[in-house]
């Protein structure tokens, strides 16, 4: 019996993996924008009443701290070069940058 559990166990992890796969394919890119921040730039950037998914990439330059909120230095919210944030169902999406990163913030509905 506990065979059964662990596949049953692996099988809906897999499929739970499947479905954000397949979600992921479905959502539509609306909106793109690649920003130059400066040294302690603020940018607080309106998100589009129909997104449902906001990413954020560092594409380089430094880093960038990103929050949904408000601006929080803390580890947990930098965004090192190449790395890359997502928020789902957020209204706004607030940046700083320590140094000057080059941000792409693609919205997707």
């Amino acid at each position: 019996m506990a065979k059964k559990m662990k596949k049953e166990g692996v099988e809906e992890i897999f499929n739970q993996i499947q479905e954000g796969i397949e979600e992921e394919k479905s959502l539509e890119e609306v909106s793109v924008r690649e920003v130059k921040l400066g040294v302690s730039e603020l940018l607080v950037v309106d998100i589009l009443p129909e997104v449902r998914q906001v990413v954020v990439e560092n594409l380089g330059g430094g880093d960038v701290y990103v929050d949904p909120k408000a601006i929080a230095f803390t580890p947990d919210k930098c965004v090192a070069p190449g790395g890359k944030v997502v928020f789902e169902g957020v209204k706004k999406v607030f940046l700083e940058a320590t140094s000057r990163p080059v941000v792409k913030i693609s919205q997707f509905k």
